[in-house]
Formats: structure tokens, sequence, C-alpha cells
């Protein structure tokens, strides 16, 4: 790809290139939400919309922080 010109960076910059450390704890308690949370947060809906991103939310694993930014910005947009 360095031959042909189809990255511009050099091959020095591409081998001091490295991985980011891997963070093994990704997830605690406190980043969760209870089901009872969960199912609050589902009842206040007034649309399906909102409850089908919040299940999605929810089973995708999100964390809380993730989940209210991604509620706002729907709410908003």
């Amino acid at each position: 790809m360095i031959e042909n010109k189809y990255s511009p960076l050099t091959e020095s910059k591409i081998h001091k290139l490295r991985t980011p450390p891997k963070d093994t704890m990704t997830k605690v308690a406190a980043d969760l939400l209870t089901p009872d949370e969960i199912t609050a947060m589902v009842k206040a809906c007034t649309r399906p919309m909102s409850r089908a991103l919040i299940m999605m939310l929810y089973e995708g694993g999100f964390r809380q922080q993730n989940c209210t930014e991604e509620i706002i910005a729907y709410q908003l947009g």
C-alpha cells in the first residue's frame, strides 16, 4: 500500500502504531441499569419507538450513560 501511494503514512509511522491497552474490566455493577429501572423507563414511554429504543439499548448491553445520551439525542433529533 505504501509503495503504491495508497496511504499517506510513511512506513516508519506505520511501524510506530500500537494497539491501545486492553481494558479487562469494561463493566462494573454501578454501570448497569437494573431490570426495575428499565421497566420504569419503558412504562414511562408514550411512543412505541421510544420503548423499542430503550429495549434495544438495554438488550445490547449499553452502559447507563450511553442509553441516556442516545435517548436524549433521539428525542431532540
